[in-house]
């Protein structure tokens, strides 16, 4: 029997553990999000995006949760464009990044609060 994998919600939507915990550290944090951010047409359209975060401090910044650094050859240019048109549509310097060797379903939460206190930075 297949063991059952354990389903975690935000604002409504279906997250990852890492996706959940990052959620909770951020309310924690008392910053306000919106989770699962649809820019162009998000998932749906070709060309679309969908932000894991924008976190309102008090201006829109998006914050991604990547599961390793970078991808290698095009699929890497590809993660680097998008953040870029993210970056450039939100008019901030760069996506606020999470990766997934920070940041997965077993780090501990304490933990978890204080890398997003140290990502978001001056958005506090």
């Amino acid at each position: 029997m297949a063991e059952e994998t354990e389903r975690f919600r935000v604002q409504g939507k279906l997250a990852t553990a890492p996706e959940y915990k990052i959620s909770e550290a951020l309310t924690t944090l008392d910053v306000p999000f919106t989770f699962q951010y649809s820019l162009w047409g998000g998932n749906v359209v070709r060309g679309g995006v969908l932000i894991d975060w924008v976190i309102y401090n008090p201006m829109a910044r998006p914050m991604e949760h990547y599961e390793s650094h970078w991808h290698s050859g095009a699929l890497g240019a590809d993660d680097k464009l998008r953040l870029a048109k993210i970056a450039h549509y939100f008019g901030v310097p760069e996506v606020i990044l999470i990766f997934g060797d920070e940041v997965d379903g077993e780090t501990p939460q304490e933990d978890v609060v204080e890398i997003v206190r140290r990502r978001i930075g001056t958005a506090l």
